[in-house]
């Protein structure tokens, strides 16, 4: 069964809007898409807050055309001028009486890599675990099932200026478009 997607992306002088379905192997089959030109972003502001709406809605009417379905809701890419990232190691003791990494070892893993301060004005979108460390070796898929005391590894979080999260959600809100992510 497929699912009904539609993303936004912000570019400094482009407002693009896709919108396709999902298959069963999450890949994105692009039914519309739609793009327009605006004033964009500078030094962290909007340069025409009326303009932005507008171009949103055009970029999304045309996408809507193309794929023959209305877009209620988008997912929303973060320019990067907008985006820090942060890599955080952290480490969990195996504590199960065999010894075994469990899924739930990786994920106290990641939790405690999230124990940080972020930058004041930003806030955590999205973490991802780059390495897993066992016995001093690397690992890079979730070592589930192997024989080990103690599990470390990297996690990087991927963090979004607040100004940008709060301006896009309240301005796709007025204009009637919910934020899936």
């Amino acid at each position: 069964m497929s699912r009904w997607a539609a993303a936004i992306d912000f570019g400094t002088s482009k407002i693009a809007v896709v919108a396709g379905r999902l298959d069963e192997r999450g890949s994105l089959m692009v039914l519309g898409a739609g793009q327009q030109c605006y004033a964009g972003y500078r030094d962290d502001e909007w340069q025409d807050v009326e303009g932005l709406e507008e171009a949103i809605l055009s970029a999304r009417k045309a996408a809507e055309r193309q794929a023959g379905r209305r877009i209620r809701d988008m997912f929303v890419a973060v320019p990067g001028e907008y985006i820090q990232v942060a890599f955080n190691r952290a480490e969990v003791e195996i504590k199960n009486r065999y010894g075994l990494v469990t899924r739930e070892d990786v994920e106290e893993l990641i939790e405690r890599t999230g124990d940080f301060d972020h930058p004041h004005g930003y806030v955590p979108l999205h973490r991802t675990p780059v390495a897993y460390i066992i016995e001093n070796q690397t690992r890079y898929k979730p070592p589930i099932g192997e024989k080990a005391r103690y599990l470390s590894g990297y996690v990087s979080h991927v963090l979004a200026a607040e100004s940008f999260v709060e301006d896009v959600g309240t301005t796709l809100s007025n204009l009637g478009i919910g934020v899936l992510g």
